[in-house]
């Protein structure tokens, strides 16, 4: 967390002239509409994504995974995410499952809130962008992942 705010306030630094999370949320927006991303409903507060008052909407990090799947740094980006029973915040999870080593995802977690978005590849070879987020939930929060696991299993074993 405390990388992803040192990144934001670098990049306000460098794109504005000011090392500070409005700049570096102010040449975020700028990249999202060079990249045709629909940004109406994002708001963003600060770059660790902790503040209760950051709000991206579903639709919205789909638009943005589906543009850097088409970036020239694509690739550099997707080896960014960690891989489902593999590594990073994934590693345990989706073991022997269809989402092994074909789901690239980043992990989101809040008290009663969970959330993974990245790609699958399905079972024909097609990268599938997802978000999957689940808000305010009643239960437990290894209930709402193994829900979350399901969904991207069934992603990754589609046809």
């Amino acid at each position: 967390n405390l990388h992803a705010e040192m990144l934001l306030r670098l990049v306000g630094a460098k794109a504005k002239g000011e090392g500070s999370a409005e700049k570096g949320s102010e040449a975020v927006a700028e990249v999202l509409r060079r990249l045709g991303v629909e940004d109406a409903g994002f708001s963003r507060v600060d770059g660790s994504g902790l503040a209760r008052t950051n709000v991206l909407t579903p639709r919205g990090l789909v638009g943005l995974l589906a543009a850097m799947d088409r970036h020239p740094h694509a690739a550099a980006f997707r080896d960014s995410l960690p891989v489902a029973g593999r590594d990073g915040t994934l590693e345990k999870r989706m073991k022997a499952t269809p989402a092994e080593g074909r789901v690239l995802a980043k992990t989101g977690t809040l008290s009663m809130t969970n959330a993974l978005a990245g790609y699958a590849t399905a079972a024909r070879g097609e990268r599938l962008a997802f978000v999957i987020v689940v808000n305010n939930h009643a239960g437990k929060g290894r209930e709402a992942v193994a829900a979350i696991d399901a969904i991207a299993a069934a992603l990754a074993s589609a046809r």
